[in-house]
This record gives structure tokens, C-alpha cells and sequence, in this order.
């Protein structure tokens, strides 16, 4: 199944309530839960020339869904999904692709995204954004 088969065909977001010891972990009493779509949507605000760390993206997240902290497992994972589904949609030939490369980890490319660390670079600086 393609990403983006899998980007359309996953859930809606969900807060959940933290309790115990994950509450005491994440120091929260709610977490986002973000779909793909949501992880999307965060990143096409990014503008063009700036980047923001995946730490900030999820913070955004939480923030606009209106809980405490965003799952930074799931967050990654969607992250991820959305960089393939864009350079899927790169290999047919469109243009009008989620900027993906605009999130970074801790200042720093990914090497999990599509092409490893040098591609990631590689798009960053095609905008002028250094790392």
C-alpha cells in the first residue's frame, strides 16, 4: 500500500486522557494522538525558507487539538508517512508536495526520511534553511 493510501485511509486524531504513570511520565493529563493528515496540514503552515523541529511541530499540534502533549511516537511516524507520500507524489510528476524537509529533529536532518540524511540536507538548503 502506498503512503499516501495509508496517509487517507488512517483515523482521525484523538486526545486521550493520561493517567498514572504515563501522566507522570509526559507531565500531562492529555496527549494528542495526530493522523497523518493533521501532521500534513501542520506542515504545509511552514513557510517557505523556515523550518521548525519536530519538538515544535508537536507542541503546535497539542495545542491547536487543545491537549497537553502530542505523542511523539505517533508524531514521528506520521511525519515520516507524509515525507514518503510526498516524494511519491514527486515521482509522478507533481509539483505541489508537502514540504516535509522543513521539519527537522532537534535542529539536525533525519536520516529515516526518504534519501537519509543528505537528501534531507540537500532540500533544506535548496531553501536557504542551514542546520
Amino acid at each position: 500500500m502506498s503512503a499516501r493510501q495509508q496517509i487517507l485511509e488512517a483515523g482521525p486524531p484523538e486526545v486521550a486522557k493520561l493517567e498514572g504513570e504515563k501522566a507522570a511520565r509526559f507531565k500531562a493529563s492529555t496527549m494528542l494522538i495526530p493522523s497523518p493528515t493533521q501532521v500534513q496540514d501542520a506542515i504545509l503552515t511552514i513557510p517557505l525558507g523556515q523550518a521548525k523541529t519536530l519538538k515544535d511541530l508537536r507542541e503546535q499540534l497539542a495545542t491547536e487539538a487543545g491537549a497537553d502533549v502530542t505523542c511523539p511516537y505517533a508524531a514521528g511516524v506520521c511525519w515520516r508517512l507524509v515525507a514518503q507520500a510526498a516524494e511519491e507524489d514527486r515521482d509522478e510528476g507533481k509539483t505541489n508536495i508537502a514540504p516535509w524537509w522543513r521539519v527537522t529533529k532537534d535542529k539536525k536532518p533525519n536520516a529515516k526520511l526518504p534519501g537519509g540524511e543528505e537528501r534531507h540536507r540537500e532540500l533544506l538548503r535548496s531553501e536557504g534553511i542551514s542546520i
